[in-house]
């Protein structure tokens, strides 16, 4: 749902969910910002976790259940929580602030002033009088009192829990985020005391003791079933680790965590690509976790069907049109396009010098991995050599064979490694980084 819905709309008639429909309102709060835990670290964007962190803390979700629910690296965590109170949010926040202004008023369950709001989001209160006001249009609460002050009120009005309760229906039925399944083997002696706790710290139900009668024959004993969500084995290890020390810390015990086994998302293609690996080390080289994590999540995403060689041509096409963009040609969205070895030689020859522009400071660092991977392109990417194919038969001799060449793996692997490097060399913002990364996928907006 979106914050502009009403509650009371004939649309959402089917729409409230039995697990949600039963819990009290403090419970329902939980229940929303995990859901919006879920949603933050869909976007991979640390942006989305501001007032978010500190909302969740204050409702009492532990920073290893928001690690497993969002994806996020612990350090990002705990980056975003102990940043200073943010403020001068753009317009498009406003929707996203107000949505956790109406889980902080379920929780409370009467009036707020705005600095007591902002302070449970860890938020300037003057930043919050847009969602207020938001709020208030759309009577999902109602404010009071002297509106340009911080000492404005929020109320909650009968609609408010009736918004939230379908929102946060309409959130688990359309959450199809993937997790990682991961088990641990638990001491049967103190399986009902995990049964016990592991609800208070692991929420949305994906979390579950698995007696050994559920498969006696390859289960040694009862088992802690955790999803998480994460993108790669590693960092779905390390947030299970988090949620296995604070039962720990609850239980007052230190026993080691033994992983018995752990699946993949089962909606996570990961398709086999060398050429992608190689052009996801050269993205990520020197890069900080999550944007590592966004990336490596990108490329987990690929579900096969086109060839290495495509795949590459694909990655080297990128390259040559970010020198274009340092130049300023204004074709750089859409030329050149390089599918062959002759392509390769083509874009070689302008990019080493000749009608493509002026160099700029940072164009030399473009061009030194780019022409190393047209020239290998030029050379190995196939059918012919670059530059080979308008060959003639000189007078009274014999006409000139041209051979035909195709790459191997490696040669594959080192265009697309040398095109990270060009790529790299000019983009350092996130989005855009992610961006050619879909391209080269073949899930981005970009031409080919």
């Amino acid at each position: 749902m979106d914050i502009r819905d009403n509650p009371r709309d004939d649309a959402f008639a089917n729409l409230l969910t039995p697990r949600v429909e039963i819990l009290n309102c403090r419970e329902l709060a939980q229940a929303a910002v995990r859901r919006e835990l879920v949603a933050a670290g869909a976007t991979r964007r640390s942006g989305e976790l501001t007032g978010l962190l500190p909302l969740a803390r204050t409702l009492g979700v532990t920073v290893a259940e928001i690690q497993r629910l969002s994806g996020f690296a612990r350090q990002t965590v705990y980056t975003a929580l102990n940043a200073p109170p943010a403020g001068g949010f753009l317009e498009r926040d406003s929707e996203r602030l107000a949505r956790l202004l109406n889980i902080a008023l379920v929780a409370a369950g009467h009036e707020q002033t705005l600095a007591e709001l902002g302070e449970a989001l860890h938020v300037k209160s003057g930043a919050l009088l847009g969602p207020a006001g938001l709020l208030d249009r759309l009577e999902l609460a109602v404010l009071t009192g002297d509106v340009k002050v911080a000492n404005a009120r929020l109320a909650p009005t009968d609609l408010t829990t009736e918004w939230l309760r379908l929102h946060t229906s309409s959130r688990e039925l359309g959450d199809r985020t993937p997790g990682f399944a991961v088990y641990i083997g638990v001491d049967p002696a103190e399986v009902h005391a995990i049964d016990a706790e592991i609800s208070e710290i692991v929420g949305l139900g994906e979390a579950a003791i698995l007696p050994r009668s559920t498969a006696p024959t390859v289960m040694a004993s009862p088992e802690l079933a955790l999803t998480v969500r994460a993108t790669d084995q590693r960092s779905a290890l390390r947030a299970a680790q988090a949620i296995w020390t604070t039962l720990g810390e609850r239980l007052g015990r230190d026993a080691p965590m033994r992983v018995t086994d752990i699946h993949l998302p089962p909606t996570a293609p990961n398709a086999p690509s060398a050429v992608l690996d190689a052009f996801l080390e050269g993205l990520t080289a020197g890069q900080g976790e999550e944007l590592v994590n966004r990336l490596r999540g990108e490329r987990e995403g690929f579900d096969g069907g086109e060839p290495e060689r495509v795949l590459a041509a694909r990655c080297l096409t990128l390259a040559a049109r970010e020198l274009r963009r340092e130049l300023g040609r204004s074709d750089a969205d859409r030329v050149p396009v390089i599918d062959d070895g002759d392509d390769a030689f083509t874009e070689w020859t302008a990019a080493s010098g000749i009608g493509l522009g002026s160099a700029t400071p940072k164009s030399g660092k473009i061009r030194k991995p780019l022409l190393a991977a047209l020239q290998l392109a030029a050379e190995r990417l196939g059918p012919f050599r670059g530059g080979e194919l308008g060959s003639f038969k000189a007078p009274g001799a014999r006409p000139q064979v041209v051979r035909e060449v195709a790459p191997s793996e490696d040669d594959l692997i080192e265009i697309a490694r040398l095109s990270a490097a060009a790529i790299t060399a000019r983009v350092s913002e996130e989005d855009e980084l992610i961006a050619r990364m879909r391209t080269a996928l073949g899930t981005g907006g970009q031409s080919r």
